[in-house]
């Protein structure tokens, strides 16, 4: 008596092996032709038969392409396809920062500008554009910028600090425009969660009292490469913070928008 796990796999057998001589003999009956009419009467745009007829019709060089493809994807064909976090905008500003001198985020990380684990690859880049409304007071303050690699879910600053700009003496502004964009390359990948090199950099514009040109712009990013984390989802994305140099309701700033996304 066979038990019921080796009975199993016997009828397992017995019907693939009915399956390998079912299509023999669908191939010996029916042309190639029909049995792509078939595929496409079965709601089957691209099966395997539609797609050995057109290798069959294709020219040589796109067979030697195809199979040069199949040993090397990342060096024949299209690029590498860039990707953005969000479709869209969202349509809303993001959490001021006044009345404070102590670094803040300009916008959520780790929600507007998160790196999924796995995605970093040596050479990649990865962008994040941004941009809104700022004010201060009659004694124009002071403002740094910091780069920074981490996936926050707040706007409270940690993660890998990839350079901060010098400190920016600003303008006695109401709501006056900035703009600003960041980049961060991958130079190398490694086995340990810690262990993988980037450069970064990035600049920050603050416009200037109507008709005048713009109040500053802030420099900042690596002088050479930072050691960042790729294994652990809250740390991996861009942030971008605002430093006011002194305290006051007054002196606020808004991130209005960012855009997050990656080249190559």
């Amino acid at each position: 008596m066979l038990s019921t796990i080796e009975q199993d796999r016997l009828d397992r057998l017995a019907r693939a092996e009915r399956q390998r001589l079912d299509a023999a003999c669908l191939r010996s009956e029916w042309s190639l032709d029909e049995m792509v009419e078939r595929e496409h009467q079965a709601g089957i745009e691209l099966g395997p038969y539609h797609r050995q007829k057109l290798l069959k019709s294709a020219p040589p060089r796109i067979l030697d392409l195809l199979e040069q493809g199949a040993l090397k994807p990342r060096l024949v064909g299209m690029p590498e396809q860039t990707f953005t976090a969000a479709g869209f905008t969202p349509p809303f500003s993001h959490t001021a920062i006044a009345t404070t001198v102590t670094e803040t985020y300009l916008y959520i990380p780790g929600q507007f500008a998160s790196v999924a684990v796995g995605d970093p690859a040596v050479g990649k880049t990865y962008f994040v554009k941004f941009g809104g409304v700022y004010s201060t007071v009659a004694t124009a303050p002071t403002v740094v910028n910091t780069l920074r690699w981490h996936g926050a879910t707040s706007t409270t600053v940690g993660g890998v600090s990839l350079g901060a700009s010098v400190a920016g003496t600003t303008v006695v502004v109401t709501n006056a425009p900035f703009f600003g964009e960041a980049l961060v390359t991958f130079r190398s990948l490694g086995l340990a969660a810690t262990s993988a090199t980037v450069t970064g950099c990035g600049n920050t514009v603050l416009g200037g009292t109507a008709g005048t040109a713009p109040a500053l712009s802030l420099v900042y990013g690596t002088n050479s490469t930072a050691t960042v984390d790729t294994y652990t989802q809250a740390n991996m994305g861009i942030g971008v913070s605002w430093t006011w140099g002194t305290s006051s309701a007054s002196n606020t700033v808004t991130c209005q928008y960012v855009v997050f996304g990656s080249y190559s």
